[in-house]
């Protein structure tokens, strides 16, 4: 899952949470608010006992104002009004016509008459049974709530009650206080929440990335980067991790390469001198005088003419491989009919190797009908290198054996011999280049160590596969495989 999306799921848990505590928390804050206001109001007082007292009073209000008005002035009436103020904390106004007939009112009200009709009422006109306003003092505000009673055509009643809300504003600001604490809560938790989660999903990795910078820094690079996760961090250690390994590769090919370079100067120095020695003494001796006689004098000659071959033959070997390690050698591709080309090659070979006393066993499952996309040139080369590395590790054994079958879609070419094998450490180095499996370099082994490395080369640009097998004491096979071409 993608961080993008990890972050949008965790905002919206998040947000989603914060949520259902904040309807929670108002819920049982506005209960708690209602709740504190009809304590504040009705202080002890049942609320269907506050109720009962507010029904009688319309009752009583609607009934004196319409038969006898006169009784707002009475001293029972008065008295039970002033009882019903202390009870419930409110005041009162009645009016006739516009005319206040009972009064009762805080010290800073006292000339609140003045202004009471100036009040503009929500709701409360005439037809209106209820209305409400609110009026201020230095000191206090004040909730005034009225009822109409239109008594008659010609008698219009209102009675107003008064509330002084400061105790209100105080639960109000406790309530506000309640919730700004909750708030506050709530913004700690989401922090802390986001905190974790982009702690885990990207400083962690993050922190492994500039570890592994150092690691590599320094030169380590024996390490590894989770590669499991999915995420746009874990695919950067991904790549990261793949960086890092072929960064190791290619050190460890470059010291490989800078082995191989020395061996192949120590090599090389050591196939060069040792014909050039060779050379050198025939040539001091023909001088000193020491080849005296016909005979002798052409045996040092036969012998300077054969190790020239070796030196050209190494040159030769050199030059192609770095050629064809700088890919710039050129192939001349051409359709060539598999079982004549091999036929060919064969009776070549065979006459090679029958001059060094060899024996050659062939055999082929080819069609007439069987082509293949080669350079001529370049795969006669490829069949020699191998079969002349067969000659030299099959001096004990001198026996070769070649075997081409035609496959599916490819040729397949063995080309076994008897000698004493290759040991299973060495096999997968023996088209390396300069790798030669006689350490010793001696000269009853010679070559470059080239050979077989030229082949695989000229194999792959053929867009063929070389391999081998071989078992110790039993002799060693060379497996080669050419894309077949049908007529």
């Amino acid at each position: 899952m993608s961080i993008r999306i990890k972050l949008i799921l965790s905002y919206f848990i998040i947000i989603l949470f914060s949520l259902m505590i904040l309807v929670f928390s108002f819920v049982k804050t506005t209960r708690d608010f209602a709740h504190s206001i009809a304590e504040s109001t009705f202080e002890n007082v049942p609320i269907t006992e506050a109720v009962s007292d507010i029904l009688d009073i319309i009752v009583d209000f609607k009934y004196m104002a319409k038969y006898e008005p006169e009784k707002f002035n009475n001293t029972e009436f008065k008295n039970n009004m002033e009882a019903l103020s202390k009870r419930y904390g409110v005041y009162f106004y009645i009016t006739v016509n516009q005319e206040i007939v009972y009064q009762l009112t805080p010290p800073e009200l006292e000339d609140f008459h003045n202004e009471l009709f100036e009040l503009r009422f929500k709701k409360g006109h005439r037809n209106e049974p209820f209305g409400m306003a609110n009026y201020s003092t230095k000191e206090s505000d004040f909730t005034i709530l009225k009822y109409n009673e239109n008594v008659s055509e010609d008698i219009d009643a209102q009675f107003y009650v008064l509330y002084n809300n400061n105790e209100i504003n105080t639960v109000g600001e406790q309530v506000y206080n309640n919730v700004f604490d909750i708030f506050f809560v709530i913004i700690v938790l989401i922090l802390f929440l986001m905190t974790l989660v982009v702690t885990k999903m990207i400083v962690k990795p993050l922190k492994k990335l500039e570890e592994a910078t150092v690691k590599i820094k320094n030169g380590q690079l024996d390490f590894k980067l989770p590669r499991n996760k999915k995420d746009e961090i874990g695919k950067v250690m991904t790549s990261f991790d793949i960086m890092r390994e072929e960064l190791k590769n290619s050190i460890e090919k470059q010291i490989q390469y800078e082995e191989n370079r020395k061996e192949l100067i120590t090599s090389i120095s050591h196939d060069l001198k040792t014909p050039i020695t060779s050379i050198k003494g025939y040539v001091e001796g023909i001088k000193d005088g020491v080849a005296n006689d016909p005979n002798k004098m052409a045996k040092y000659l036969d012998v300077i003419y054969k190790k020239s071959m070796i030196l050209d033959q190494l040159i030769d070997d050199l030059f192609l491989f770095s050629k064809l390690d700088l890919n710039r050698m050129p192939f001349n591709f051409e359709k060539v009919n598999a079982m004549s080309y091999f036929n060919d090659c064969i009776d070549e070979i065979a006459m090679d190797l029958k001059k060094i006393d060899f024996k050659l066993m062939y055999q082929s499952t080819l069609k007439s009908d069987c082509y293949m996309m080669i350079d001529p040139q370049q795969f006669r080369r490829v069949i020699l290198n191998v079969v002349q590395n067969a000659v030299k590790y099959s001096i004990d054994n001198q026996e070769i054996e070649i075997r081409t079958d035609m496959l599916e879609d490819r040729i397949h070419v063995e080309i076994q011999d008897y000698g004493k094998g290759i040991k299973q450490d060495e096999l997968d180095k023996i088209f390396d280049k300069f790798y030669r499996c006689d350490k010793s370099r001696n000269t009853k082994i010679s070559g470059s160590g080239l050979g077989l490395a030229i082949a695989k080369q000229i194999i792959e640009q053929l867009n063929g596969q070389i391999w081998a097998e071989s078992e110790s004491g039993k002799g060693t096979t060379i497996f080669i495989e050419i894309p077949l071409i049908k007529e």
